[in-house]
């Protein structure tokens, strides 16, 4: 990131912040491309079986610090029942207007698919060279949060 003289972080050493989509388990940046990363409410909906790849992805381009906020408990899916507030799908369902976009047999039931609890997720990050540092406070319903740094 390029840090102009105003203080607003960026990536394009414009001054203007900009973003990139990628997979949490193939990021595309640099090893150690950042001090610090902050992921909020994203590793939840990570497959089990891509843990592993995301949280070492994570702390591959991570210098010093995890900024994390993770749920531990279930979400479902709300898209069938839900109604389109503007648009051309306005007052449809999100489930009927994803079918007629060829979606709706997609549609997953569980939104959070690694639902685990904090010494888990601290675990998986022991494992690639991250420790507690402290934890962040939060509303209790909404789980987890916490500041990991490189052992």
């Amino acid at each position: 990131l390029h840090k102009p003289p105003h203080g607003r972080a960026s990536c394009n050493g414009e001054g203007r912040p900009c973003f990139q989509a990628a997979s949490a388990t193939s990021l595309p940046f640099r090893d150690g491309a950042f001090d610090a990363i902050a992921s909020s409410d994203v590793l939840e909906h990570v497959d089990p079986s891509d843990v592993r790849a995301a949280t070492a992805e994570f702390a591959r381009v991570a210098r010093n610090f995890l900024v994390l906020k993770i749920a531990n408990r279930p979400e479902g899916s709300t898209l069938s029942g839900s109604r389109a507030g503007v648009g051309k799908f306005q007052g449809r369902t999100f489930k009927d207007a994803l079918h007629q976009q060829g979606y709706a047999d997609r549609l997953p039931t569980q939104l959070h698919t690694t639902v685990k609890g904090n010494e888990f997720w601290h675990e998986e990050f022991r494992r690639v060279g991250f420790a507690l540092n402290r934890t962040i406070p939060d509303a209790s319903w909404a789980c987890c949060a916490y500041v990991l740094h490189r052992i």
